[in-house]
């Protein structure tokens, strides 16, 4: 599933619940993770802009249907599936997120 959103470099960096550390070279999430792209955006940004970042979380839908189903069922199938993993991997960072972006830390959300 991916989310996409705005951070402000001077607030919250990631997803987890700990403050990054901005003085090492990139900060990185619980796991260690942090795409280079992202490093680089904010190593040039100023302290109070924001970067735009694309969060793809590691559980995805399975989107395997039955041989021989018609495409409307099938493609109702895989809706479906998107649908219920989106909600139940974000389900725990919405909160966070709706509360960074209500101190001004995360500008625009965006689910998928």
């Amino acid at each position: 599933m991916v989310l996409v959103l705005g951070i402000s470099v001077a607030g919250a960096v990631g997803v987890t619940r700990q403050t990054p550390d901005l003085s090492q070279p990139c900060p990185v999430d619980r796991d260690g993770k942090l795409g280079a792209q992202v490093c680089d955006a904010l190593a040039s940004v100023e302290p109070d802009e924001k970067v735009a970042v694309v969060v793809t979380l590691r559980e995805q839908a399975n989107l395997e249907t039955p041989p021989g189903l018609a495409r409307a069922p099938r493609l109702e199938r895989v809706i479906r599936a998107l649908q219920a993993q989106a909600e139940a991997s974000q389900r725990s960072l919405r909160p966070l997120l709706n509360s960074l972006r209500a101190n001004g830390q995360v500008g625009q959300l965006a689910y998928f």
